[in-house]
């Protein structure tokens, strides 16, 4: 896939996402883990997530502002420069830091039919087995799957190649 089709299947992932400021707990925990910033205004939504570390909620409680942030600088189609870099630099932080790709939506009676809605990480560490994310709907899953592929190759071009954007349709 190419950058712009990367952030178009972003782009249409994001727009099908529960709206509102995603507030996420870690399971077992109390408080609101990360409020991420972005998305003021709207209704909260709090979920909670199941085996997952910090850095994992951290990157889902970005990962739609981070997303809203890279489309973005398509719309804007011009080079990429130091403000932006620093943005970039925070995603790729976020990503850096999370459980490693890939991540797999499996959402009951469309992919497997039984148990529960999971993203499921492919990796040998068991400190990443699968990531419940109570209160997510499976387009909530589809894009935090996606995402946490794309946001990182995105942001990595962009970095790379301050001059690859090209403006996104609409």
């Amino acid at each position: 896939m190419t950058l712009y089709d990367d952030a178009l299947r972003l782009r249409a992932l994001l727009a099908r996402t529960t709206p509102g400021r995603w507030h996420l707990k870690l399971h077992g925990e109390g408080g609101i883990l990360e409020e991420p910033q972005g998305f003021g205004g709207e209704a909260s939504v709090t979920f909670t997530l199941i085996g997952a570390t910090a850095a994992d909620a951290r990157f889902v409680a970005h990962a739609r502002a981070d997303a809203a942030y890279v489309i973005g600088l398509f719309r804007g189609g011009s080079a990429v420069g130091d403000a932006e870099r620093g943005q970039l630099d925070g995603i790729l932080d976020r990503c850096r830091h999370a459980a490693p790709p890939p991540w797999t939506s499996f959402v009951e009676d469309r992919d497997h039919v039984s148990g529960s809605d999971v993203i499921v990480r492919d990796t040998d560490d068991p400190e990443h087995d699968d990531l419940e994310i109570v209160g997510a709907s499976a387009a909530d899953l589809d894009f935090i799957a996606a995402a946490r592929h794309d946001l990182v190759q995105i942001a990595r071009r962009l970095s790379c190649h301050p001059h690859a954007l090209h403006a996104l349709p609409g």
